[in-house]
């Protein structure tokens, strides 16, 4: 923030090619910051890699002036001014202009924070399990089947958990899974392949996400090859989460929360429907019991 000040002398030099003739008015000091400010603005977003705005003319600065009721003529008189003021520097007014930026800042910087947090909270409370499977046992030949699992998804994140324990009983080498995304006809779209560890227990977290087309997740939770011999494997707490959107969760979020709020008329007196919220809510999300449905 601070090499704002470097450029802003060369900035007072273009700004005084712009300057016209005509009687000028001389800025007072508390709006010159403000002009300050917006021309520092101007000048990051001109400069920002991923705006590629052309900076060929000064005249993006007119408008700001215009803002205030002044012309650039107005500015360069003011600072020229400056000079034959002995208390004062035309650096302080840049100075405070910074200090405004910077101000600024942080208050943005406290809202993106906030707005972040809020929206992983949502996405995190509302999340929904969409399948659950306590324990998985494959010990022959015939239980591989228990390893293949398959489930409807739409567009959004899903992610992967379990716990398992390939031991040594198992007579195979070290087994695979794949997750695969596939679409309407059955074809990949997205395939994952990862090695699973033997001999110790282990965990899996893994996301996969589901893009518009995508109709199935196909996974396998262990995979060998065609010469299988008798397997021993054991996972536990098999389960899918499938990661609302964030506009979804958000509102999800305060409609649960306005529900809780409902539930105390003598709280809800004292809410100022002028007044913003902005303290923090506090939802207790709703639970998957095992074997059953969501509590409601």
């Amino acid at each position: 923030m601070r090499r704002l000040l470097r450029y802003g002398i060369l900035l007072f030099g273009a700004l005084s090619l712009l300057a016209g003739c005509g009687h000028a008015k001389t800025i007072p000091d508390d709006k010159l910051e403000r002009i300050f400010e917006d021309i520092f603005l101007a000048n990051s977003y001109c400069n920002s890699i991923d705006r590629k705005v052309g900076m060929d003319s000064l005249d993006i600065y007119r408008p700001i002036l215009e803002k205030y009721g002044y012309e650039v003529v107005d500015l360069t008189y003011t600072i020229e001014n400056y000079s034959k003021r002995k208390s004062a520097k035309i650096s302080d007014v840049v100075e405070a202009s910074i200090r405004r930026l910077e101000s600024r800042e942080r208050y943005y910087s406290r809202l993106v924070a906030d707005r972040d947090s809020l929206q992983a909270r949502a996405v995190r409370q509302f999340a929904d399990t969409v399948y659950f499977d306590s324990l998985i046992q494959v010990f022959s030949l015939n239980d591989t089947a228990k390893l293949w699992i398959e489930i409807p998804v739409t567009e959004g994140d899903y992610r992967i958990m379990y716990n398992y324990l390939i031991d040594s009983l198992d007579q195979n080498g070290r087994p695979a899974s794949t997750y695969e995304m596939a679409d309407a006809n059955g074809r990949p779209t997205n395939t994952v392949t990862r090695g699973l560890s033997t001999r110790r227990r282990s965990d899996v977290s893994f996301p996969m996400t589901a893009k518009p087309g995508d109709r199935t997740l196909r996974l396998k939770l262990a995979g060998y090859g065609p010469n299988i011999r008798k397997p021993h494997v054991t996972i536990e707490m098999m389960r899918i989460i499938y990661n609302l959107p964030v506009q979804a969760a958000l509102d999800s979020l305060f409609a649960f929360q306005r529900d809780q709020i409902y539930t105390f008329p003598s709280y809800v007196d004292q809410l100022d429907p002028n007044t913003p919220y902005s303290g923090t809510l506090r939802v207790d999300p709703p639970r998957l019991l095992e074997g059953g449905d969501d509590n409601d």
